[in-house]
């Protein structure tokens, strides 16, 4: 997942929930890459063990790639492009978009 990410845009935030946790983090890819340092891990700004949701929170993960390499925005500015991705995702991933997976 991390290298999508890194091959989509120049930062990302992922906020991932479930019944009993939580953890949210962002990234800057290019500082991360400028880094000497030999660790490859990412650093979590808010974790949450042992929580319930709150009113009006679901459980699931959402990924947000911003901003886009100007290569990725052309692409995703084609509906032929799009069209296509849409496709070969349904393809794909039918079993995990029929338990609910929304892309």
């Amino acid at each position: 997942m991390k290298r999508a990410m890194f091959k989509l845009g120049r930062a990302f935030e992922i906020e991932s929930r479930s019944d009993s946790t939580y953890f949210r983090m962002k990234e800057d890819v290019e500082r991360w890459a400028a880094d000497p340092s030999p660790d490859w891990s990412f650093s979590f700004e808010e974790v949450e063990d042992d929580r319930t949701l709150g009113e009006g929170e679901e459980t699931g993960t959402q990924i947000a790639v911003a901003p886009l390499l100007p290569s990725v925005s052309d692409d995703f500015g084609s509906s032929e492009v799009l069209a296509s991705l849409r496709t070969d995702l349904e393809l794909r991933h039918e079993p995990a978009l029929r338990a609910g997976l929304e892309i």
